[in-house]
């Protein structure tokens, strides 16, 4: 037997033990091709015969809708007084991706009025690859090595929380100030993260951290002396004191929208220092 041609038995006893692990559905064939050629030392490409069939059956071995493609990450861009959802396609292998094209539901005289404004464009494309390298770069790191312990536990609630606020600014009509608090964790996390990831910090020093967002930016800085962590030092001040959370404030879509920006910003480069995922170049010509 050709070691293209994958048995139906092999394919059972791997999709049985993917569902053990907890491997989602729409993940299973390309690890099943993955281990194939891992295990058989050979190559099959993904639009061969070979890689067709192992789809089909995983698609006919799986619920209803659970292969349907859909966004690996959803951001937002905050545009004509409106919260847009911004779509991270799931994509393999080489692709080329243009950003206007993500988002969506904009409808095409604001997506032309977009690109006629050179500012706004540049803080689209800005969040666009905040948005892209952290939605490829998160995913990258699911069930790698280089993220485990505390690190990992405060990287997967900060990119819960990243998500929560992006739900909340766009699932109804008006943005919910929740936000604000959402993305006040999601940026205190992430950057705790950094810390535990790059320089060992435990949950006691987490923990004596607090909630300072100021002190958090700067000891990140002097990890590697990155100048995000400047950046992010300087926007920081948009989130309120830990204890306006229990007063209920409502807060304007601007200030909600540089908030998300800022938690976007602090998972991108958080990211970006554990992946080789930076657009930053390709958007801009340099870093």
């Amino acid at each position: 037997m050709s070691v293209s041609e994958i048995p139906e038995e092999w394919l059972e006893k791997l999709n049985t033990k993917m569902g053990a692990d907890g491997i989602p559905h729409i993940r299973r064939p390309f690890e099943a091709i993955s281990t194939w050629t891992r295990d058989n030392n050979c190559s099959i490409c993904l639009d061969s015969p070979t890689a067709e069939f192992v789809f089909q059956w995983f698609k006919v071995h799986s619920p209803d809708g659970s292969h349907a493609i859909g966004s690996l990450f959803t951001g937002v861009y905050f545009f004509d007084a409106y919260f847009w959802k911004v779509s991270v396609p799931i994509a393999y292998g080489t692709v080329q991706l243009n950003a206007l094209d993500q988002i969506v539901e904009l409808p095409e005289f604001l997506r032309n009025r977009l690109m006629a404004d050179r500012e706004r464009l540049v803080d689209y494309l800005t969040l666009w690859t905040n948005a892209l390298d952290y939605g490829f770069g998160v995913d990258d790191l699911r069930g790698c090595r280089k993220l485990v312990g505390f690190a990992a536990e405060l990287a997967a609630g900060a990119d819960q929380e990243l998500r929560a606020t992006v739900r909340l600014l766009t699932e109804s009509r008006h943005a919910n100030s929740k936000a604000m608090e959402s993305a006040g964790l999601a940026t205190e996390m992430f950057l705790k993260a950094y810390l535990a990831r790059h320089v060992g910090l435990t949950e006691l020093e987490a923990k004596q951290l607090s909630h300072n967002l100021a002190k958090t930016a700067d000891k990140c800085k002097r990890v590697k002396g990155l100048i995000e962590f400047e950046r992010i030092a300087q926007l920081i001040n948009v989130f309120p004191a830990w204890g306006a959370r229990y007063k209920g404030n409502d807060y304007d879509n601007m200030r909600l929208w540089v908030a998300y920006s800022v938690a976007q910003f602090a998972a991108a480069t958080f990211t970006r220092s554990l992946t080789d995922r930076d657009s930053r170049a390709q958007a801009f010509g340099s870093r």
